[in-house]
This record gives structure tokens, C-alpha cells and sequence, in this order.
């Protein structure tokens, strides 16, 4: 397996091919790659799944896959590293963002691999993917515009999607889903994913909450709740511009001290020492 790296902030391919010209890789970037025609099997994390014409594909820099191409494909790949939409200069854009990464991780932890099925909305799906494909090919500007933006409307397909596929969570008849959506949802935000709340809005008593929550997961409700909050810190870490203090004050830990020993326990390691470790050494960064 080998791993591709790049420098880029951004970086788009359009092609045709009748074989895959990679063997199985991963990389530093996300890729979201679009179908326009053909037919195979993709291989992601291990698995193997059909692909066809409308199929859409969210790649984190930690999955690792390959296409065996049975008919000619078309592909659009959007290649980026997360502090791509850092150049809109809007730290409501770069929250923004960071949360729709945080909702495909979710569907990652939900072991969905990939958006695989016809693409939800595929003729807008296609048109967008081949006018962000034809404004690259004119001058490949990582900051166009209208690049830019049309990306911010892929994704809000890509987010209206899953929020439609989401189970109502007050009256859903799987509770357990529900209860992991709701999380999931509020991890920004620690007071609404307490015990007394939980039970509150899921009509469970507060000494029933993490009995149930265990019993229908396996792990019990704080050490889930942990292991949420710590991947995404890594994800902040790894794959953004946002300073600790930054991290700290979104993902709600009351101020820097407090999330560093949070993460130290749980990491046995400082943030700032994992994230020299795990960033690219060109990316630049603050750690404080």
C-alpha cells in the first residue's frame, strides 16, 4: 500500500480510465469522488461494494481504497486538506466546516463507508461536480471563488442528505439511535449531554440512562461520550488551523488547561505534542 501526499490546499481530477492507475493508497487529504458513468467494484477499509454511475464517495485521509473499474469510468475528484476553507477568512465558515466533518465522522462511527448509494440528488450532484471540474481547468486557482463555493454547495447536499436519513430523536422507536444522534449532535455543547438531561428528553430516568445506554452499545455513555470528543479533537488537531484555545472554546471544555488533561489522560500525550507529531511538517500551524 502506498500513501499520496499533497501539498496542496486543493486539487481537482476529471478522467476517464478502464483500469485504476493507483494500487491501494491512502493520503493526507480528503477526496470526494463522483461517478458520472461506469460500473466496478470499490474496495475501501477492507470492503468491497459496487459502484455505479450517481455514486458518491467522502474519503478521509485515514481510508484506505482502490476501484477495479469493470466498464469504462468517469470520475470528478475533488482532492483537499481540511484548512482549505480557512482562505475564506470567516471563522464561521472554518466552524462550519469542521462540522461537516464531524458529521461524516459520524457516519464513519455509524459504519456507513462511504455516501455509495445513487447519489440522493445525482442530475445536481453531476452538474456541480462538472462545473467545479471546468472552472478548475481554466486556470487552477486553489482560490476561485466560485470553486469555493460551489464545494460549500456539494456539501450542503451531502449534509441536507444525511440529515434527512437521521431518525427524529424524541420519537423515533429505536431509542438507542436516537440517544446516539442527540449526542452526537449537541458533543459541541456538554450541559445538554448530561445524565439528567438525557433522561429528560428520552423520558428515561437518569439512573436508567447509562444502564440502557450500555446495555444496547456495549460501552458505557461516559467513556462513548469521551471517546467521541478525543476523535474529534484529533480531527481538529490533525486536519485544522484552530488553536487549541480555539478547539478548546468549540468542543466546549471550559478552557485550554482543561481540555490538555483531558486529552493527556485519555492520549498520553500533550495536543500540541500530538499535533506536531501527526501534521504534515509544510502545513504551518498555531498551538497556542
Amino acid at each position: 500500500m502506498i500513501k499520496c501526499i499533497q501539498h496542496q490546499l486543493f486539487q481537482i481530477e476529471m478522467f476517464s480510465a478502464s483500469h485504476w492507475p493507483l494500487p491501494e493508497h491512502n493520503h493526507n487529504h480528503y477526496e470526494l469522488t463522483f461517478i458520472h458513468r461506469g460500473r466496478g467494484q470499490h474496495r475501501l477499509n477492507g470492503r468491497t461494494q459496487a459502484y455505479e454511475a450517481g455514486n458518491l464517495f467522502l474519503l478521509r485521509p485515514s481510508d484506505v481504497h482502490f476501484f477495479d473499474i469493470e466498464d469504462e469510468t468517469e470520475f470528478t475528484i475533488v482532492k483537499f486538506i481540511h484548512v482549505y476553507l480557512k482562505g475564506a477568512g470567516d471563522a464561521q465558515v472554518q466552524t462550519a466546516w469542521n462540522r461537516y466533518i464531524d458529521g461524516f465522522l459520524t457516519h464513519a462511527i455509524q459504519k456507513n463507508p462511504a455516501l455509495t448509494e445513487p447519489c440522493f440528488d445525482r442530475q445536481t450532484m453531476d452538474t456541480l461536480m462538472r462545473l467545479i471540474g471546468q472552472e478548475w481547468q481554466k486556470n487552477r486557482d486553489p482560490g476561485s471563488e466560485l470553486i469555493f463555493f460551489l464545494l460549500h454547495s456539494v456539501l450542503s447536499l451531502i449534509k441536507n442528505h444525511l440529515i434527512a436519513q437521521r431518525p427524529d430523536t424524541g420519537k423515533h422507536p429505536d431509542k438507542i439511535t436516537g440517544l446516539l444522534n442527540y449526542i452526537h449532535e449537541h458533543i459541541y455543547e456538554p450541559d445538554r449531554i448530561q445524565i439528567n438531561v438525557l433522561g429528560d428528553h428520552f423520558n428515561l430516568s437518569p439512573t436508567y440512562v447509562g444502564e440502557f445506554f450500555k446495555e444496547k452499545t456495549g460501552i458505557s455513555l461516559r467513556d462513548y461520550v469521551a471517546d467521541y470528543r478525543l476523535k474529534l479533537i484529533e480531527n481538529r488537531l490533525q486536519h485544522s488551523s484552530f488553536s487549541i484555545k480555539e478547539i478548546a472554546d468549540e468542543l466546549g471544555f471550559t478552557d485550554t488547561a482543561h481540555l490538555t488533561k483531558f486529552f493527556s489522560k485519555h492520549r498520553k500525550i500533550t495536543p500540541s505534542s500530538y499535533r506536531k507529531n501527526k501534521q504534515p511538517s509544510t502545513q504551518k500551524r498555531r498551538t497556542a
